[in-house]
C-alpha cells in the first residue's frame, strides 16, 4: 500500500446558458365609419364567365415515379444492379465514365446502399449511392444530361465526462464506464509517456476523460476524441490537454504547455498490456 497524499483534481466543466425572450404585442383599431362613408353606394357585382379551362398533366406528371432501395450484397457491382432492375446500359456508361463521382460509384462494397428512382417506363430518373452515413452522392438524369452532387451530413457533437477507479484493469474498468475500446486506446496513448499499463497500475488509481460523443439525425453513432484527461497514479496527477495549432495539428499537453510526447515511451501501446489484470 502506498501512502496516500492529496493531489490537485483538474476539473473541467461545460456550461451552456441560453435564454430566450419573445415579446409579442397586439394593438386594437376601433373603426367606426363616418357618415359620408356609410352613404358610399355598392355596385352589385356581376357573376364572373365560367372559364372553359382543364388543367393540363405535364408529361413529368404522367409518368408514375417508383423509389427502390437496393442493399449491395457481395459480388455484384453496379452493372449486375442495373441489369437487376432492367436499366439502361447506355446510361450506365454515362455514370460510370462521364460523372465527377465515377470511381466512387463503381468501387461499391457489399452493405452499401442505392436508391433507385424509376418511372414507369423503366427509365433511371435519380440515382443515390451511400457510401457511408454520412455521404450521399446523387446523380440525375435531366434534359441537359447527367447532374451530379454530393452531400455530407454534419455530425453534432456534444461534450460528456467519465470517470473510473482501476480495481482490475484498465480496459475492463473504463468499459464498464461506459468508454468504448477507441477510447481506452486512447487514453493509453496520450499517457504512455509517463505511465507503463502493464506494471505502474495500482488498485485505487484513478481517471477523469472529457470527450465527444457522436450523432447524427439524433442518433448516437460513436465517439470523437478526447479534449482532456487527468490520470491519477500511485498519487501522481497527469494531466492532458488537446491543443490544436493554425494549420490543424492536434497534440496533448500538461496544463503549463509541456509535449507528453518524449524521447521515449515507457512501454508501447498493446491491448493486451492495458487489458491485463494486476
Amino acid at each position: 500500500m502506498h501512502s496516500t497524499k492529496k493531489t490537485k483534481r483538474y476539473t473541467l466543466t461545460l456550461a451552456v446558458a441560453i435564454m430566450v425572450a419573445t415579446i409579442s404585442s397586439c394593438a386594437l383599431i376601433d373603426f367606426n365609419p363616418t357618415e359620408h362613408q356609410a352613404q358610399i353606394r355598392v355596385q352589385k357585382s356581376l357573376p364572373l364567365p365560367k372559364a372553359d379551362f382543364q388543367p393540363t398533366t405535364t408529361q413529368h406528371q404522367q409518368k408514375k415515379q417508383n423509389w427502390l432501395t437496393h442493399k449491395v450484397e457481395p459480388g455484384e457491382n453496379l452493372s449486375t444492379i442495373f441489369s437487376d432492375h432492367g436499366l439502361s446500359k447506355t446510361t450506365l456508361h454515362e455514370i460510370t465514365t462521364t460523372t465527377q463521382f465515377s470511381k466512387e460509384i463503381g468501387n461499391i462494397h457489399p452493405g452499401k446502399l442505392f436508391e433507385i428512382l424509376i418511372d414507369d417506363s423503366g427509365e433511371l430518373q435519380t440515382l443515390k449511392y451511400h457510401p457511408d452515413k454520412l455521404t450521399t452522392l446523387e446523380i440525375n438524369l435531366t434534359a441537359h444530361g447527367l447532374e451530379s452532387t454530393k452531400t455530407v451530413k454534419e455530425i453534432e457533437r456534444q461534450i460528456t465526462n467519465a470517470h473510473a477507479q482501476i480495481n482490475s484493469s484498465l480496459f475492463s474498468d473504463a468499459k464498464a464506464a461506459g468508454l468504448s475500446d477507441k477510447l481506452v486506446m486512447a487514453i493509453a496513448q496520450i499517457f504512455a509517456w509517463d505511465i507503463d499499463f502493464a506494471l505502474d497500475l495500482q488498485p485505487g488509481d484513478e481517471f477523469t476523460v472529457i470527450y465527444e460523443q457522436l450523432f447524427l439525425d439524433g442518433e448516437k453513432i460513436g465517439s470523437g476524441e478526447i479534449l482532456a484527461a487527468e490520470f491519477i497514479n500511485k498519487g501522481n496527477s497527469h494531466v492532458a490537454v488537446r491543443y490544436q495549432d493554425s494549420n490543424g495539428n492536434k497534440d496533448y499537453f500538461t496544463p503549463d504547455g509541456k509535449n507528453l510526447k518524449k524521447a521515449f515511451l515507457r512501454t508501447p501501446v498493446k491491448f493486451a498490456r492495458i487489458s491485463s489484470r494486476f
